[in-house]
């Protein structure tokens, strides 16, 4: 089997990657099989976690308050800044969300004892019987979806997964920077 000529600067397409770690043989089509497998399972775990919203009468960011909400340790307080910063969304969006759930009677919103001007958000006793009641159809799902990893891997992904939430910041602040690339249409420049 022939091996294909490495690509420089300057050929098309592009590399994506110059960290040597991310190449192999020079050539960086590794790294976009990843890139695209790891959107692939993105999508997947997503349709999984609406399944599972669907199944508890709830829209996926319902379904992601209540989880984050009832995997907290019982002496913990979560406040709404603090749900959205996990969620990785605006303190309003969480809000209108948790104002939803308070309607239909699956949280509780409470001034902190420490900062009332904090709001402490809390699970209702229908709440958790609810997140209860759909944890052995999540065991199943999950044990379907990680169950072929060895504790090894398990630990491994953990730990890259990690790595690349944290990566995430300054690679998204790089982007913006250079938006400004992708403002200008291709055939303006013809």
């Amino acid at each position: 089997m022939m091996k294909k000529p490495k690509r420089t600067r300057g050929h098309f397409p592009p590399l994506t990657v110059s960290v040597p770690a991310l190449l192999e043989s020079g050539n960086d089509a590794e790294f976009r099989k990843l890139v695209d497998d790891l959107l692939l399972f993105a999508t997947q775990i997503q349709d999984v976690r609406k399944s599972l919203s669907t199944a508890m009468g709830l829209t996926q960011p319902q379904y992601n308050i209540l989880m984050i909400l009832a995997h907290k340790a019982a002496t913990e307080e979560m406040t709404v800044s603090e749900m959205a910063t996990r969620m990785n969304v605006s303190p309003p969006f969480v809000v209108v969300e948790t104002n939803k759930l308070e309607a239909i009677g699956l949280l509780h919103k409470r001034p902190s004892a420490v900062d009332r001007r904090r709001i402490n958000l809390h699970l209702t006793n229908k709440a958790i019987s609810l997140t209860t009641n759909i944890g052995p159809l999540q065991m199943n799902v999950n044990d379907r979806l990680f169950g072929s990893l060895s504790a090894r891997d398990f630990r491994a992904l953990g730990s890259i997964v990690g790595k690349l939430i944290a990566s995430y910041g300054p690679a998204l602040e790089e982007a913006r920077a250079h938006s400004n690339l992708t403002s200008k249409r291709p055939h303006d420049s013809e």
